[in-house]
């Protein structure tokens, strides 16, 4: 009988799966261990096809409402019209209105219905700002993240003792990942309360999409609250924070470069390497209180 890893997590986000391990002590033997399920969850807005995320398969109501906040297709729960998911086809269909009253694509946008984009945008290497070529490395962010002058107004300050209590909670919320080492883990910590909520998924993205689609959903004020991850910072990340008005991201591992210099230009204060007692500001440290 092979050795079964104990799986605790929910059973809709990972499947057993019979595998050879081996270390030098034991050599080889069968296990049965739990492997992160992923999906390919088709967005439809108003009937016209928007994305396709490869997604782990739950709270997609979150994912949805998050991802088109982040691609600026909504600015407000009252917009939102009515939401369904096919568990057949994997395909979430959400009705919505602009901010003119009027069916989504706005008039004169092009129709999106032949359009098909999965996360994440394109690498910095497709771009003409990798090193092997001289453009200017702001071109990237400029061309994939508009309206990235509009900084968000906030007067949010914090302790380091709460960047680190932060960090600590993100950790300890990660059990999905504790199990797989499949997932990463995004959520909103309330610096007067405490932490709110979290949620996981197999991508990064998609854990920041669910949670502020569902802090969207439940009207928070998100430049009062701050965002903390699990992985490494992309720009992405930063561009769908600044979407929905947060102003302090903190995560336990690096950002990348264009992460840095999108959170500089919008105005948000980008923590990193939060782990133990320290951490290291990258951006605005001026809402850090050392």
């Amino acid at each position: 009988m092979p050795d079964s890893i104990p799986i605790t997590c929910d059973p809709t986000l990972v499947s057993p799966i019979h595998a050879i391990r081996w270390t030098p002590e034991a050599g080889a033997r069968s296990v049965v261990c739990p492997i992160a399920k992923e999906i390919p969850l088709t967005i439809r807005v108003n009937g016209n096809l928007v994305s396709t995320l490869l997604a782990s398969p739950d709270s997609l109501r979150e994912l949805t409402i998050g991802h088109l906040l982040a691609r600026g297709d909504i600015h407000h729960p009252n917009q939102i019209l009515t939401w369904q998911v096919d568990y057949r086809t994997w395909c979430a269909s959400i009705t919505i209105q602009n901010s003119a009253g009027s069916n989504y694509p706005p008039p004169g946008l092009p129709s999106p219905a032949n359009h098909l984009a999965i996360t994440p945008t394109p690498s910095i290497a497709d771009h003409p700002s990798n090193p092997h070529n001289p453009s200017d490395p702001t071109d990237l962010i400029a061309s994939t993240h508009p309206d990235h002058s509009n900084t968000p107004a906030s007067e949010l300050q914090i302790t380091p003792q709460i960047v680190v209590s932060a960090s600590r909670w993100i950790t300890e919320c990660s059990t999905v990942f504790r199990e797989t080492g499949g997932f990463h883990t995004a959520g909103l910590y309330d610096p007067l309360h405490g932490p709110l909520f979290f949620f996981e998924d197999i991508a990064r993205h998609n854990a920041v999409d669910k949670t502020i689609g569902k802090a969207f959903s439940e009207t928070l004020k998100m430049n009062r609250l701050i965002l903390v991850c699990t992985g490494r910072t992309s720009s992405e990340s930063i561009r769908k924070a600044h979407r929905a008005g947060l102003t302090i991201l903190i995560a336990r591992s690096a950002p990348t470069h264009p992460a840095v210099i999108l959170a500089q230009d919008t105005g948000i204060t980008l923590v990193g390497f939060a782990r133990n007692d320290g951490f290291t500001i990258y951006t605005h440290a001026q809402r850090i209180l050392i």
